[in-house]
């Protein structure tokens, strides 16, 4: 949770702090930890809005997170906490700005 939270705090600063976040393997390690803490609320809280962070200003960062599985993590964190509107809240902002390729794509 921390670390999500950290690598969010810092790509939220600027497109070149999120270009290094990304370069550095942030979002390996943010798709690793909602992989490896499924049952966390809060470490899917925090990975979806260091996705969010990671990604806001550059398609081809969307388009890394895409094909490295995140919607696939994000789809998941939201079936797993169903019941969390924080969860549900970040993962659908990460589902409304990229699809697999990075493309903007509107989610019903």
């Amino acid at each position: 949770e921390g670390a999500c939270a950290a690598l969010g705090s810092i790509a939220a600063g600027t497109a070149e702090y999120q270009k290094q976040v990304a370069e550095a393997g942030g979002i390996d390690l943010v798709l690793a930890a909602m992989r490896g803490h499924a049952g966390s609320e809060e470490v899917q809280q925090e990975a979806c809005r260091a996705l969010n962070c990671i990604t806001a200003n550059s398609r081809e960062i969307r388009k890394q997170v895409g094909a490295a599985g995140g919607i696939e993590c994000v789809l998941a964190a939201m079936r797993t906490h169903s019941g969390s509107e924080e969860v549900q809240q970040e993962a659908q902002a990460v589902l409304r700005s990229i699809d697999s390729e990075g493309n903007a794509h509107e989610w019903p």
